[in-house]
This record gives structure tokens, C-alpha cells and sequence, in this order.
């Protein structure tokens, strides 16, 4: 199976940039979003309830003259599979190491996809 990671990179920055503009847009998102990430996304993404659980999504406000910069685990220790390591020798980063994740955002994506087909077919 072939993951294409680029895209998968994109589709994650895509759904950050929603959900700031959510925090922007919708009185009381970013107020639930801080209480209850998985089931604010959840709610917002019209996921199954419980489908981000097993996701440790850390929710950090930028205030003023702070910059939030996140890094990959630390890989030192672990073992790769033929999968990873094929990732990691073409030049990529750690994407591959997050399966839940990609799941949850393949979900996202299905179901806008799934929304946005069925308001077509309404207008």
C-alpha cells in the first residue's frame, strides 16, 4: 500500500487552518475547543463520537509575541517497519509514525467530501 505522505501533510495543515478559522467564525468554538479537543473536532467533523479518542490532540493558545513550534517524537529509540523506513529513506518526516491520525483525517476528508455532495445535490 502506497501512502502518499505529501498529501497527507497537506490535508492536515488544511484542517489546522479550519479549525483556526472556526475559532475565528464560531462564538464558542474556541472555548469548547480548549475544554474538549477530540469532541469539538468531533462535533465539527461529524466524526463518530469517540473516533479521535485514542488522539492525544494538545490544543495551545498563541498569545502576543509567542510562537508555538511543534517537533516530531523522538524516534531514537524506536523500531521501524518496511513502510516507515521507506518514508524515512525518501526524505520525509514523521508523518508515517501517526496511523491514528491519518485515519481520523482520512475520515475528515470522506466526510466533508460525502457534505459537500450532498449540498450540490441540494442547490
Amino acid at each position: 500500500m502506497s501512502i502518499d505522505l505529501q498529501a497527507i501533510h497537506k490535508r492536515l495543515e488544511e484542517i489546522k487552518q479550519e479549525v483556526a478559522q472556526a475559532c475565528i467564525q464560531e462564538p464558542g468554538f474556541r472555548q469548547q475547543l480548549v475544554q474538549d479537543p477530540q469532541g469539538t473536532l468531533e462535533s465539527h467533523y461529524n466524526l463518530p463520537q469517540g473516533a479521535l479518542s485514542s488522539i492525544n490532540i494538545h490544543v495551545v493558545t498563541e498569545e502576543t509575541g509567542m510562537v508555538v513550534l511543534p517537533i516530531p517524537p523522538d524516534m531514537s529509540d524506536m523500531e521501524l517497519n518496511d513502510e516507515q523506513l521507506e518514508a524515512v529513506a525518501g526524505g520525509w518526516s514523521w508523518v508515517p509514525f501517526i496511523g491514528r491520525e491519518l485515519s481520523a483525517i482520512d475520515h475528515i476528508t470522506r466526510t466533508q467530501r460525502t457534505q459537500g455532495q450532498r449540498l450540490r445535490a441540494w442547490g
